[in-house]
């Protein structure tokens, strides 16, 4: 299946200048197959300036205990996530 082609003027939009959504999320681990979420944050950024009033930020509860290893990286503990939403909820 082809892309699809971009019309004018987008086409000759610089990326920067386009609005978009930055999702980050942080996980009990690195395999898709097993990890889960602990945390969900996102931006909105128009003209490459993230707008404050825009942002989305949730921890969540994975429903397993979060390893050591992991929250050596990002500071997430079991504590942290204790009262948070479910992932479906999030």
């Amino acid at each position: 299946m082809a892309a699809p082609s971009l019309s004018p003027p987008l086409a000759s939009t610089p990326l920067a200048a386009l609005p978009v959504v930055s999702l980050d999320t942080e996980t009990t681990g690195l395999d898709a197959a097993t990890a889960r979420l602990v945390q969900i944050g996102a931006v909105r950024l128009v003209d490459g300036q993230v707008l404050a009033d825009e942002t989305f930020e949730t921890l969540v509860d994975p429903g397993v205990a979060i390893p050591d290893t992991a929250s050596a990286i990002h500071g997430i503990t079991d504590a942290d996530v204790a009262a948070a939403p479910k992932p479906g909820d999030a």
